[in-house]
């Protein structure tokens, strides 16, 4: 039926376009109207899904988490009837969770020198805070370098809970979500406000859908971390509300780069373009419809595990050089390093990548960072780059998250590397052999490869 409908629509385009009119003009319009309403109700049949409850633990299935941000003060809440003994001067705070978004009220009684701290939240929801599911509210402490190389404290306390969506949940209805703090000293180091709380879900809802023909594994996800799914729609400059993640290659893990979509649009599986219809608001129920709108699907990124070919790519460097890579690095091996001067994680590599650089680059080391620095910051990242003596070339677009070699790598956090045999192409290690001590491990065992390769040729 498409196809007749496009055959008689490409001919009327060429007649009018040749301004051959004649009488047969209306009957051949309204056969492609009758067509098209035919065709528009056929686009709307649409696929349901009945999803099971994941109360916990449903992040680390997702691999990844929006988080959200909750500004802590010295105010009481008015729904705090009843609150825990504090050794020190407490803060408060108001979750929106929930169907109808209830508040959840939470009380933060921290050390000023960030020693020790308890967090209590009101997971049942009836006002007292002190009867409730206690929080295991963890003290992590770290090292990290400072842009003068010296060595800084970092302070985090995290933990989970399981709160009601409303009042009388059992504990099985419960959902979950993380928390994390930095401690006040640590928030500033990062330019974040001293009195703020994140937290992100950690539940969802889980099963399968058939679209196309075909069953795919599914989750459900309250990006918001509101306690319910049934708000989809939100503003174009706004991150999901609600995304709908889809197994598309069977392997068992989603993937944000092309296994995730926004339920507040169109999106394209299989050649089928899709569209929700109901999303109930506990996620339970989920009935997607045929969309008229045209979107391109996204394509399956190849697979960048060990002995598999690197990406091709030609761009331009910080210093207004062209590298080709890895055409560049014949008789070479190369990391390719995705980092950021925003990203505590990537800081704590750089003198493990400089001592390697300096140790190794003669025997036929090189490094090829790429920076997913926001925009405007070409200048701060050569004066840090001068400051850490990173002497290695550098690409950087300003485009944050967007940067396009981090799209076509697919990078979804930081630092991820890979290690490139820059004759043969092909990728010899990837991101866990090549963070701190196992880096000049790896190297030396590729190396050795190298050397033993040019031998033979």
């Amino acid at each position: 039926m498409r196809a007749a409908l496009a055959q008689l629509q490409a001919r009327t385009e060429v007649s009018m376009s040749n301004r051959v009119v004649g009488p047969y003009l209306p009957l051949v319009l309204s056969i492609i109207g009758a067509l098209i309403i035919e065709s528009g109700a056929a686009g709307q049949e649409g696929v349901s899904a009945e999803l099971s409850l994941v109360p916990a633990g449903a992040m680390q299935r997702a691999g990844y988490y929006l988080p959200q941000r909750l500004t802590l003060s010295r105010e009481r809440p008015k729904s705090i009837r009843k609150e825990p003994a504090c050794k020190h001067r407490p803060l408060y705070g108001v979750i929106s969770f929930g169907q109808g978004e209830h508040g959840v009220p939470i009380v933060l009684d921290e050390a000023p020198d960030a020693s020790e701290a308890r967090l209590y939240v009101d997971t049942n929801g009836d006002g007292e805070v002190t009867e409730d599911e206690k929080v295991d509210w963890l003290r992590r402490a770290s090292k990290l370098k400072d842009r003068a190389g010296n060595d800084v404290n970092q302070i985090l306390f995290q933990g989970s809970v399981r709160i009601a969506t409303r009042s009388g949940d059992p504990e099985e209805r419960r959902l979950g979500l993380g928390l994390y703090r930095f401690a006040p000293e640590t928030a500033r180091s990062r330019g974040l406000p001293e009195d703020l709380l994140l937290y992100y879900r950690d539940y969802a809802r889980a099963g399968t859908l058939k679209l196309g023909g075909k069953e795919y594994t599914v989750m459900l996800l309250d990006e918001r971390a509101a306690g319910h799914f049934g708000t989809v729609m939100h503003p174009e400059n706004e991150p999901p509300r609600v995304s709908l993640l889809v197994d598309r290659n069977g392997d068992g893990r989603f993937d944000m780069r092309y296994e995730q979509y926004d339920l507040a649009r169109p999106f394209n599986i299989a050649g089928n373009v899709y569209e929700v219809d109901v999303v109930s608001p506990d996620g339970a129920t989920l009935k997607l419809k045929r969309s008229s709108v045209r979107v391109a699907e996204v394509p399956i990124p190849p697979d960048l595990s060990v002995g598999k070919p690197a990406i091709p790519f030609t761009r331009q460097t910080l210093d207004g050089k062209t590298v080709n890579f890895p055409g560049d690095f014949k008789g070479k091996i190369v990391l390719l390093d995705f980092w950021a001067t925003w990203c505590g994680p990537c800081l704590a590599e750089i003198p493990g990548l400089v001592k390697n650089y300096e140790k190794y680059r003669r025997k036929g080391f090189e490094i090829l960072g790429v920076s997913l620095d926001q925009p405007g910051q070409a200048e701060k990242i050569r004066n840090f780059l001068k400051e850490r003596r990173m002497p290695w070339a550098q690409i950087y677009d300003g485009k944050f998250w967007q940067a396009e070699i981090a799209q076509l790598y697919g990078v979804e956090s930081i630092p991820q590397a890979y290690l490139v045999d820059g004759t043969t192409g092909k990728i010899l290690a990837v991101t866990p052999e090549l963070r701190g001590e196992a880096l000049e491990t790896t190297l030396v065992k590729a190396l050795e490869g190298l050397q033993k390769a040019g031998e033979t040729r």
